[in-house]
């Protein structure tokens, strides 16, 4: 069964442990972690190491960025490091998106937003003031751009544990929203068929009989008889001749030469042998199957026969008879 893929976004060293508590949760959930510390990224000789981790991300359903006081490896798209590269890049494919940001870095940047003109303040929580810049840039965005301080994993786990459970109370609404949507759908449909058959009716007697009868075939009975005496488990539905003969040809059936008044076919199953008869009086001239209501139909119009094969019929002789 598949399973959702959750990259595991941030800088490395000054983030190890908590990327691997975060492993451990994401399988404890029975999720897949992807991150590139245990080979989870696929490297392929024909480009840069960093372009498979952001291919990663697009096919991951679930990035969860964590944003610590460390800028990281450049990327080779300034001004971003590798780690916000992936985090732009899942902003930018509408990923579902967990951002978490070290608390004291998110004091600082605070701090930081009231004094951008003065560079020469230095900030102990980061190693670089870019940092602040990219925070500035997901803080900008329109949506998407929730920011979770923590200090220590389990934060992160439970803020997670919530949300997920969130994504999937509201998954099963939107799945029974969608059933319901489906039904009012259908409703509506025949609706508009009733007052369109009302509105011919009134109008003009010839179309109004070529609605009735289009209304009329999707609930014709010999459809639902052929179904019926041959135990199909799916819908059966022919609109003429041709298309009954290729629905039986589907069910091992094989066209016999016709009896007074009825089309047949046959089909050998086991020690029996099956007969299906169709009245040819049920097909206009052209082959279409003619429009009938359950008040109208008649049931010896299409006939099952079974009969017990006989052994030579078989291929059996007496000598193969074993008593």
């Amino acid at each position: 069964m598949a399973r959702p893929q959750v990259f595991l976004s941030s800088t490395f060293y000054d983030l190890k442990q908590v990327r691997s508590d975060l492993d451990h949760f994401i399988r404890e959930m029975g999720y897949d972690p992807v991150r590139n510390e245990r080979g989870n990224i696929p490297y392929p000789g024909s480009e840069q190491l960093q372009e498979s981790a952001y291919r990663e991300v697009e096919r991951s359903d679930i990035v969860v960025s964590i944003i610590g006081g460390r800028y990281g490896s450049e990327s080779n798209e300034t001004p971003y490091s590798i780690s916000q590269k992936e985090l732009k890049r899942a902003i930018d494919t509408g990923k579902q998106l967990f951002i978490f940001v070290a608390r004291d870095v998110l004091g600082d940047y605070n701090v930081w937003k009231l004094n951008k003109e003065k560079p020469d303040i230095s900030f102990p929580s980061v190693n670089d003031t870019r940092v602040f810049s990219f925070l500035d840039f997901v803080e900008a965005l329109p949506m998407n751009n929730a920011m979770a301080p923590f200090d220590e994993s389990r934060e992160i786990t439970s803020y997670l544990r919530e949300q997920w459970a969130g994504l999937f109370q509201r998954f099963l609404q939107e799945q029974r929203k969608a059933k319901e949507l489906e039904l009012l759908e259908s409703l509506r449909q025949t609706s508009m068929d009733l007052a369109q058959l009302v509105k011919e009716t009134r109008q003009d007697t010839a179309t109004s009989n070529l609605v009735i009868k289009s209304v009329l075939f999707d609930w014709n009975p010999a459809c639902e008889q052929v179904r019926r005496l041959l135990e199909i488990k799916f819908r059966a539905y022919f609109m003429r001749k041709s298309e009954l003969s290729t629905l039986l040809e589907a069910l091992g059936f094989s066209e016999a030469e016709p009896e007074l008044g009825y089309l047949v076919w046959w089909r050998d199953l086991e020690s029996t042998r099956t007969y299906v008869k169709v009245a040819v009086s049920i097909f206009d001239n052209e082959g279409r199957l003619k429009v009938y209501s359950s008040a109208t139909w008649k049931e010896e119009w299409i006939q099952r026969d079974d009969e017990a094969l006989e052994l030579c019929d078989q291929g059996i002789t007496d000598d193969d008879v074993p008593f």
